[in-house]
């Protein structure tokens, strides 16, 4: 006798986010595992789609294979190297996407989609103080302050001066 057994499942959902965080400037590599949670092999194709393509010339994120299709075995783990190169204190999205690819399969077309999420982080100069106001109590203290950010780490066409002025006055009832 024999029994032939079908099993279904849901398809997957949007997975678990990945954070990434970087240096302003900087680029940093990490790795993404795919699990192929069948018990057979599979071929994939993998993408990526970068939501701030659009306001950036430049792409923030890079998947670091080619196009071409990758089979990964039964319980097998794939790791899909990218990397993120943050341009300005904006925080960037990205979806990697990864799709079976298996013509006249039950399973072709399924995707598993993988949000990304880079945090830029400017990193402050070590000889950097922080400023420092006082005055006695009841007096007027003015103090102008001028905050010149690291020039390192900024694109040369973008403006990078930060200035305040700080005026402190007595509260009406305590004037004389």
């Amino acid at each position: 006798m024999v029994v032939y057994i079908k099993r279904q499942g849901i398809r997957p959902t949007v997975m678990d986010p990945v954070n990434i965080s970087c240096s302003l400037g900087q680029v940093t590599q990490t790795l993404l595992p795919f699990k192929n949670p069948l018990d057979h092999p599979i071929t994939v194709s993998c993408k990526l789609l970068e939501r701030n393509k659009i306001e950036h010339k430049d792409s923030l994120f890079e998947l670091l294979i080619g196009e071409e299709l990758i089979t990964v075995t039964e319980r097998g783990v794939l790791e899909l190297p990218f990397t993120f190169r943050p341009l300005n204190m904006v925080q960037a999205a990205a979806y990697i996407v990864v799709e079976i690819v298996e013509e006249g399969s039950e399973v072709d077309g399924v995707k598993w989609q993988f949000p990304v999420k880079g945090t830029p982080v400017f990193n402050v100069s070590k000889g950097y103080q922080l400023p420092v106001t006082s005055c006695k109590s009841k007096q007027r203290k003015e103090s102008f302050m001028e905050i010149i950010l690291d020039a390192n780490s900024v694109k040369p066409t973008q403006s990078v001066k930060y200035t305040e002025a700080a005026i402190s006055e007595r509260p009406c009832e305590l004037k004389e």
